[in-house]
């Protein structure tokens, strides 16, 4: 599981990276402050293009371990201008690890204002759908949506109207194991209002079709 998606919202496009070496003995908090202290700027502004979003899974990601399969996200915070992570459950963590995923980059920002999705697809290909339809749409409505198009066993991590509209306390909410609704959140630093500022509405994940090996 050493695979990383870099999301690059000012071109639209995505590349697919191996984790680094140096990188591979960190996992969620950690993974996200090495990310963050290696490529971000300390002075840029938390809604610039400068900043980046950082979504990490743990060393164990991908195995039963009791909470193995958390996520954390973290970026520089727009409430206390330093690195914040943030950390949730849900079926995230677990969808994501079977596509051998272990690193979502998410830098720039759109130029055109347009908000977009990332969908993982279950055959392991990614690509960013326009989502100007959805703006404004609160989390649990979305997720509706997007179970009506992908099907009800998706992970979906989002934003709501809070997210889009800057404000410096929202969250981003992940989908349940139990319930399929967006109930868990990443709730520290405002981190939903940096994936707001990145231009990204959501990241659904369908399950893979081939489970990646864990090593």
């Amino acid at each position: 599981m050493n695979n990383v998606l870099r999301i690059d919202m000012t071109s639209k496009t995505i590349a697919t990276e191996t984790l680094k070496e140096d990188y591979r003995l960190f996992g969620n908090r950690g993974l996200v402050d090495k990310v963050l202290l290696d490529e971000v700027d300390p002075t840029c502004d938390p809604l610039g293009e400068e900043n980046k979003l950082v979504f990490a899974l743990g060393l164990l990601a991908g195995t039963g371990f009791p909470t193995a399969n958390r996520i954390s996200v973290g970026t520089k915070s727009p409430l206390t201008k330093g690195i914040k992570e943030a950390n949730s459950g849900g079926n995230i963590g677990s969808i994501l690890a079977r596509h051998g995923i272990k690193l979502i980059i998410v830098e720039g920002k759109p130029k055109d204002g347009t908000l977009h999705i990332l969908n993982i697809r279950a055959d392991g290909n990614a690509e960013l759908v326009n989502a100007d339809e959805y703006k404004g749409m609160g989390s649990y409505d979305l997720v509706d949506r997007m179970k009506a198009v992908h099907g009800d066993k998706i992970a979906v991590a989002c934003i709501g109207g809070a997210g889009e509209r800057g404000y410096a306390n929202s969250t981003i909410q992940v989908t349940d194991f139990a319930t399929g609704h967006p109930s868990r959140a990443m709730a520290r630093g405002g981190v939903g209002s940096v994936m707001g500022a990145k231009g990204l509405k959501a990241i659904v994940i369908e399950p893979a079709t081939k489970k990646a090996e864990v090593d």
